[in-house]
């Protein structure tokens, strides 16, 4: 770690500053090294940008904080992301991590570009297809493999950290702000996640492995079912046994119509006996490329 007057380069060499960088010039680092395309994402923390380097003209995410360090645990809790991030040995379906810094009292951390989240991905297209659905499961199990092997916790598996690769083929896992080293938790480890996906041991127990894949089976049950049956679906594993609905106010909720019901009933004898049983599965599923895409 090495101080320019006020840039503290993080997780990387000083070697690795862009040769652009000049410290006698009142720009900062990224003002200086980068070209901003576009906005990615918002958020309580800042933003996400996508940028270009004036360098070498490559494409990248840069998280960075819109405001300065409120408190010393905030600063930590970003530098953490960035230490735990960087120690993670490179994966296809981990977010690769290149560079963070601090300047002016502002974090930045400088990842590979991806595409759309799986939150934004579902809310466009609706719920993913099966083959959709086995490519998002398997890739995020791969991700959480590798970071379990090297006793990394995620503690934050939920659909807007999970990013489809640029060539749409592959996820990758992203977002290490909450993640902790198996071997270095605290005693005062804090269950700060989004307690929608959080495993329900974590109220009491310090964490394990288990509760990322927790997070991970919410996760596809989210993406896999339409937005109803998903909201209905969740209803029945609240915490609080009171708060879980009857079997007779879910009945008096669900939507699809006896008529739907009865005319699906007949597609799917009739593409029993046809020579395109596939056309019901695509009426029903969605579009699919015949490459095994996402759309």
């Amino acid at each position: 770690m090495g101080l320019f007057r006020d840039l503290t380069l993080i997780c990387a060499l000083i070697s690795e500053l862009s040769p652009l960088y000049r410290l006698s010039k009142s720009k900062t680092y990224f003002e200086q090294c980068f070209d901003v395309i576009g906005i990615l994402g918002n958020g309580s923390f800042g933003q996400v940008l996508h940028v270009r380097s004036k360098d070498t003209g490559e494409e990248y995410a840069v998280k960075r904080a819109l405001r300065t360090f409120e408190s010393s645990g905030k600063r930590y809790r970003q530098l953490q992301e960035a230490l735990n991030h960087e120690t993670v040995s490179p994966h296809p379906n981990i977010v690769q991590f290149e560079r963070a810094w601090e300047e002016r009292g502002r974090f930045y951390i400088q990842t590979e570009l991806c595409g759309a989240n799986l939150h934004d991905y579902r809310a466009h297209y609706g719920p993913l297809v099966e083959s959709e659905q086995w490519t998002v499961f398997e890739d995020t199990l791969k991700a959480l493999e590798r970071l379990h092997s090297e006793d990394m916790l995620h503690l934050d598996v939920k659909p807007s950290n999970i990013y489809l690769s640029l060539d749409k083929r592959s996820c990758k896992l992203g977002d290490f702000g909450l993640a902790i080293n198996l071997k270095k938790v605290a005693a005062d480890w804090a269950d700060d996640g989004d307690k929608n996906y959080m495993a329900p041991e974590l109220l009491n127990e310090s964490p394990t492995t288990a509760a990322d894949m927790f997070s991970l089976g919410i996760t596809m049950l989210e993406v896999s079912v339409a937005v109803d049956l998903h909201d209905e679906i969740m209803s029945l594993l609240n915490q609080s046994p009171e708060e879980r609905p009857t079997a007779t106010e879910i009945l008096g909720r669900i939507g699809l119509p006896e008529r739907q019901r009865a005319v699906f009933k007949k597609l799917e004898k009739v593409s029993e006996h046809t020579a395109f049983p596939q056309l019901f599965n695509v009426m029903r599923a969605g579009l699919w490329d015949s490459k095994g895409a996402f759309r």
